[in-house]
């Protein structure tokens, strides 16, 4: 019994004297931080992507393939749940988006809120999308539509 008393007298001793040093010595500064990179004024992370129709096709399958269709023919799951008052346009009709840039980049940013809610037609992705994201989406778009058709040579009035 007087041995296991006296190891644990030495242990407690010990420890006690380990303690002691560690507090005796003086504190370690903690490491320095690096300095802050320098705040420069640019573009946003979703800016840097260039305008793109490839660009486009990526968010136009994230964002709008679940309404509009992977190719853009209005028949996306979702609209099988529409009423049929709201219309998802088809975007490969021949001619449909010929002069309609403005209004489809509008549309894009500002989203469609022509029906009384809750039967909003098309959400605004002004606050999802870059500036880049959106004229890229509507460049994929306007890839997606077949070109209107010129009056055929021989119908020309003299």
């Amino acid at each position: 019994m007087k041995t296991a008393h006296l190891v644990a007298l030495g242990l407690t001793i010990a420890f006690s004297l380990a303690g002691l040093a560690a507090i005796a010595q003086p504190a370690k500064a903690p490491p320095k931080a690096p300095p802050a990179a320098p705040q420069v004024a640019g573009p946003r992370i979703k800016d840097i992507a260039q305008v793109s129709t490839k660009r486009g096709e990526k968010v136009f399958v994230e964002y709008c393939a679940v309404c509009h269709g992977l190719h853009g023919q209005g028949d996306g799951p979702r609209a099988a749940h529409f009423p049929d008052i709201q219309y998802i346009p088809d975007f490969t009709a021949q001619g449909f988006l010929d002069g309609r840039d403005a209004e489809v980049l509008t549309a894009i940013r500002d989203g469609l809120a022509r029906l009384e809610e809750p039967l909003i037609v098309m959400p605004q992705f002004k606050y999802i999308l870059s500036e880049n994201d959106i004229k890229s989406v509507h460049a994929y778009v306007k890839s997606l539509a077949a070109p209107a058709t010129p009056p055929a040579k021989g119908n020309a009035k003299r």
